[in-house]
């Protein structure tokens, strides 16, 4: 291996230990070098297998000037905001997660837990997601047009964050489309490490059956997960493929579902609106500032201690929360 492309294979191999997944980049560009196959390695991904160590080392043996990307995407729980140019304004806020100086802009990186996304999904004008089946070139690559890729903030200094609420709903808003017919909604596996806080029951959005159909309700059926923020999992269970047709007739089982895994740092606060937007999915209601209040000073008395979670302030006695 070239003496100089040495940083980029030990660049790989320390991005392999965080537990991101390396390529090589074909100098010059932004693309795999030529006989990568990255389809096949995608396909690994989702079937939940991971290059070693050795099997990464032995790409830039291979492939000795390459330089170095990151897949995105679930299977990774990676994705990657990018912002293409310096001056582009973001909606909101961004936590301080690992991020890069691209030739023309930055790229965020955040943790994700959430459903499969488009390789490319288009947030706003010059703001874009990179998802499943997607990557990013990674520092110390170089751009074709000569620019380097820098840390902004390296992984060393900051923990790789979830992404802010705004990014969130802005995902959500474009790939679980809303549906009302409750016979087409699809199931997704509840994932593990989350506790459920609430549940309700309502009634189903499906088709009305046609004349002459009989009612029969066989049961309960196939789960559809809904993220309404980092840190809480809205479930709804729909009816089963047998009662297709039925939807209107059935009751609808809703759950409401918290991390289990909680950063210390998260304050009761944050997860109490997020909870609160969970209660108006779960039972259809419209709050005013009254009932937003004492719903929040409910969940706050029954979850705080029950999560271990603490308002700023809360540890100073005497001090108003």
């Amino acid at each position: 291996m070239a003496r100089g492309q040495h940083h980029f294979a030990e660049a790989a191999v320390d991005f392999q230990r965080r537990g991101w997944v390396p390529i090589p980049i074909a100098p010059g560009a932004k693309h795999p070098p030529r006989g990568f196959d990255l389809d096949a390695l995608f396909d690994r991904l989702e079937r939940g297998e991971r290059p070693s160590e050795e099997e990464i080392r032995s790409w830039w043996e291979r492939w000795a000037d390459a330089q170095v990307g990151l897949i995105t995407g679930a299977a990774t729980e990676l994705i990657v905001l990018d912002v293409d140019g310096e001056d582009v304004e973001l909606p909101g806020g961004v936590p301080l997660t690992p991020a890069v100086k691209t030739a023309k802009g930055r790229h965020f990186y955040f943790r994700w837990a959430g459903p499969k996304l488009p390789s490319l999904l288009k947030i706003a004008d010059w703001i874009e997601v990179r998802g499943d089946r997607g990557y990013v070139v990674a520092p110390p690559s170089k751009h074709p047009l000569g620019a380097r890729y820098e840390w902004l903030i390296a992984p060393g200094e900051e923990e790789l964050k979830e992404p802010p609420e705004w990014l969130y709903q802005a995902i959500l808003e474009r790939v679980q489309p809303p549906s009302r017919d409750a016979s087409k909604e699809l199931p997704a596996k509840i994932p593990e490490g989350w506790r459920n806080v609430l549940q309700g029951q309502g009634q189903g959005q499906g088709p009305r059956p046609q004349a002459g159909q009989g009612q029969h309700v066989a049961g309960m059926g196939l789960p559809k997960v809904v993220r309404l923020g980092p840190h809480v999992l809205r479930i709804k269970e729909v009816p089963s493929d047998e009662l297709d047709g039925y939807g209107e007739f059935l009751p609808t089982r809703l759950e409401v579902r918290v991390r289990e895994d909680l950063p210390p740092s998260l304050q009761l606060s944050t997860l109490i609106h997020e909870l609160i937007e969970a209660v108006n999915e779960l039972y259809g209601l419209e709050l005013d500032e009254r009932a937003i209040n004492a719903i929040g000073e409910g969940l706050a008395q029954a979850l705080g201690p029950q999560l271990g979670l603490k308002e700023a302030g809360d540890e100073d006695e005497g001090e108003e929360a």
